[in-house]
């Protein structure tokens, strides 16, 4: 039977028979079997590597119907499954539940509408939402910026939003909404670098907090762009001296002069504004504890806003599946302060 078969077969059903047979297709898609062949077949695409030390391995049985393998490696010699080390490791979940707690994440539910959607609880919905974020973070290529560049920092205010309870707050704990309680630029804004090329390559992270000094300017974008690339900033003084060490074109574009010609920040302006819309909008603000995490994952947001959702949450599980990631829950529970 061809393709063209099946579709004018489909089409002759009634509409009542079309929905059940989605509903059995979606099914077999989100089989276990189905769902580790396809893990399998991308985790080991360049063949059988040892999660543990890197080496080659080979198959060794089967265990409860789950294939083993043994690391060829003497001096490691230890033997794993296909999900050893990724974000299945030891959970208690079914792969379903990974899978659609997916789809969720990229339509960005809220942990409570996760919780009535899957059966699970907040907490574990937390959890789960972090080491998805860590293996993205952990999968993610940084490529060096190059070609045309542009470059510039935000501001986010410091956030100790959640559990307090493993460390002391470094200051009185501010209303909801409430501004800071220090005006202007202080230690209690984070400052965040970004950069953009012309081939929507993007880097992010918190830096420091407060002004960003020339140190960690270098530290951050040093080996991040290219040697020889244009690059174009605000006129922040770190940027200048910072930019002449690394051997690149450096057009500083002044307040109020961006739209003459084709020197210009918007690009970047644009992703600041998109980026912070984005957390206020879906998550509330985040913790700056996990503002590194959520940066990587606004990345990949950007970087697969042309695919479909179905497809988008496909992609964002069977990525975070084959990712090493050996973190525990607990992890992020007694996770404190992260100093910058």
């Amino acid at each position: 039977m061809t393709n063209s078969d099946v579709i004018s077969y489909i089409t002759s059903l009634p509409q009542e028979e079309v929905a059940h047979l989605i509903d059995q297709i979606e099914v077999c898609l989100t089989n276990t079997s189905v769902i580790a062949k396809d893990i399998r077949e991308v985790r080991f695409q360049d063949g059988i590597k040892c999660p543990h030390c890197g080496s080659k391995a080979i198959r060794y049985g089967k265990v409860n119907g789950k294939q083993r393998y043994l690391c060829a490696n003497s001096d490691c010699h230890k033997t794993f499954g296909d999900f050893t080390k990724s974000i299945l490791s030891g959970t208690h979940l079914p792969m379903q539940i990974w899978r659609k707690f997916a789809e969720l994440t990229i339509l960005g539910s809220s942990l409570k509408k996760i919780h009535l959607n899957l059966g699970i609880s907040i907490k574990t919905a937390f959890y789960m939402r972090h080491k998805l974020f860590e293996a993205i973070q952990k999968a993610d290529s940084v490529h060096p910026l190059t070609g045309s560049v542009e470059i510039d920092e935000t501001y986010f205010r410091e956030s100790f939003k959640g559990n307090h309870k493993h460390f002391k707050l470094p200051r009185e704990p501010h209303t909801r909404g409430n501004k800071s309680h220090i005006r202007g630029l202080s230690s209690e804004m984070v400052c965040v670098a970004f950069g953009v090329d012309n081939s929507k390559n993007i880097i992010s992270a918190p830096i420091c907090n407060g002004m960003p000094s020339v140190k960690s300017l270098a530290s951050f974008y040093g080996s991040r762009i290219e040697p020889g690339s244009t690059v174009h900033s605000d006129t922040l003084k770190g940027y200048n001296k910072m930019l002449k060490a690394i051997s690149v074109n450096h057009i500083a574009v002044k307040a109020g002069t961006w739209k003459n010609g084709a020197d210009h920040l918007s690009h970047i302006n644009n992703m600041h504004s998109d980026c912070k819309r984005w957390l206020n909008r879906i998550y509330n603000g985040v913790s700056t504890k996990f503002l590194h995490s959520y940066l990587h994952w606004f990345k990949w947001v950007q970087i697969h806003s042309g695919i479909k959702t179905e497809s988008q949450g496909k992609l964002l599980f069977e990525c975070s599946s084959y990712t090493l990631s050996s973190s525990k829950m607990k992890d992020f529970s007694t996770l404190t302060r992260r100093v910058i």
